[in-house]
């Protein structure tokens, strides 16, 4: 997998490069010498280039449709980067595909929870198009679908590859994202010692924050904060390999709910939880001439599941008559 990490980041960012900047591969070895400068200069700085979500890192086995003997070994990144080129932010997502020793560029790619779909293009010509979605198996992430090239069908497999978020990345995310969740990050501001902000909202306390948590990674603090970033964020790879780590160990933390729910085997939930509710109604039933009234009780207990749902009602009625 850390084959596939290092060769998956640098196809990445080259395609970054020639889809923003629109310039032809002269000399592959000059590109990967420029993104390799680029890739190690700090956020913000001119023609610097980073992950904002990686939707996607996959090995696995690529089986022709139509031949099972028919298979080939298949590797997969997707994401969306921003880069910044003179000082201006440009957003894009895109990918690469290995088939075998083929290399591919995945154009017009959508990033889902837990699902991706791309054009598949060589050179300049599109020949194909895939599309995954990601399942549990046991207890490892599993991404399965369809890949066409050149009018070939692929039925496909992969295992999740591994990419936790770095330094640079963790304190990046909180730059982003403390203006909008600053519940997330009051731990860590308060936490930074006379350099301590007292509201997140402001970019001079962000900065701080992206600045504390760039130095101090393993901070639980700082690792909290990401956590709780990533609790609704199933789209990121980093979201789901810390949630998973996490939740296995943890699965009825309230951190946890939705990655609980989408992969519950991987929280090593067996049978989903149930949520019982009864409710109790009473009616009357009278009898002439004369007569004795008995209350008529009916009892409705519904079972919520997730992620089905099943409903049982049981009436249960007595209904007493004494003549004179």
């Amino acid at each position: 997998m850390n084959f596939l990490r290092t060769t998956a980041k640098t196809a990445l960012l080259i395609t970054a490069i020639i889809a923003v900047s629109a310039v032809s591969i002269v000399s592959i070895v000059s590109i990967v010498n420029v993104v390799n400068v680029m890739a190690q200069s700090t956020g913000g700085s001119s023609g610097s280039v980073r992950f904002k979500t990686i939707g996607a890192l996959g090995k696995g086995i690529a089986i022709s449709s139509s031949d099972p003997s028919n298979f080939k070994l298949i590797k997969v990144g997707v994401a969306t980067v921003v880069i910044n080129i003179g000082g201006t932010d440009t957003e894009t997502s895109l990918g690469v595909l290995f088939l075998e020793s083929s290399k591919y560029v995945l154009k017009n790619v959508n990033i889902g929870d837990g699902n991706f779909s791309a054009d598949v293009y060589l050179n300049d010509t599109k020949v194909g198009t895939i599309s995954a979605s990601l399942k549990t198996h046991g207890e490892d992430l599993i991404w399965f679908g369809n890949l066409t090239i050149d009018n070939t069908s692929w039925n496909v497999y992969m295992l999740e590859g591994q990419r936790k978020i770095n330094a640079s990345e963790l304190g990046q995310e909180a730059e982003d994202n403390c203006g909008q969740n600053p519940q997330a990050c009051n731990d860590v501001a308060r936490g930074i010692g006379n350099r301590f902000c007292a509201k997140t909202t402001d970019k001079s306390c962000r900065d701080k924050i992206n600045e504390f948590c760039t130095q101090n990674p393993d901070d639980p603090r700082c690792v909290a904060m990401f956590r709780e970033f990533c609790k609704n964020n199933l789209t990121d790879l980093r979201c789901r390999q810390e949630l998973k780590e996490f939740c296995t160990a943890n699965p009825t933390n309230a951190g946890c709910v939705k990655f609980c729910q989408r992969f519950p085997a991987a929280c090593g939930l067996t049978t989903p939880q149930t949520t019982t509710t009864t409710t109790t109604s009473t009616s009357v039933s009278t009898t002439t001439s004369s007569s004795t009234t008995t209350p008529t009780t009916s009892t409705t207990t519904s079972a919520t599941t997730t992620p089905t749902s099943t409903t049982t009602t049981t009436p249960v009625s007595t209904t007493t008559t004494t003549p004179s």
